[in-house]
């Protein structure tokens, strides 16, 4: 939640820069925090959902990132029909997309008791385990040796 929070002032401070050098940093420091939620969520997703439908959660978010491609057809219609000026649109759009997902975030994570977040039962290490083991409770592959 936090990286999305900070990619807000990266990227007004990037698209409002007078110089380019300038912008260049500040986008620089953008994509640095903007996309640091990608692996706590993974490994997230793939500690909460059963082995059976992990490809199935993966797909589904991926199928999810066509609303981010929607937002060039919202850019256009606030640059067209409700009168911002093309940079005020992209950046409205950019900012309050990056507001909304980092309010899901949080809201996601106060949703979790904090033993859920803590036990070693439901995190990514378990599954590392499990995985060794073969997914048996013997440790095997399902036959005696």
């Amino acid at each position: 939640a936090g990286g999305c929070f900070l990619a807000v002032p990266a990227i007004l401070s990037a698209a409002t820069a007078s110089h380019f050098p300038t912008a260049m940093v500040f986008l620089f420091g953008h994509y640095l925090v903007a996309e640091c939620w990608i692996g706590p969520f993974v490994s997230f997703l793939t500690a909460a959902v059963p082995p059976e439908v992990r490809g199935s959660a993966q797909a589904l978010v991926s199928m999810l990132t066509l609303v981010g491609n929607a937002a060039p057809l919202l850019i256009g219609f606030l640059y067209s029909k409700a009168g911002l000026e093309l940079g005020a649109a992209f950046l409205w759009c950019v900012c309050s997309s990056y507001m909304l997902s980092g309010s899901l975030f949080v809201i996601a994570a106060l949703r979790l008791a904090p033993a859920e977040l803590t036990s070693p039962e439901s995190s990514a290490a378990q599954l590392l385990v499990e995985d060794e083991r073969g997914g048996d409770e013997d440790g095997g592959e399902g036959e005696d040796a």
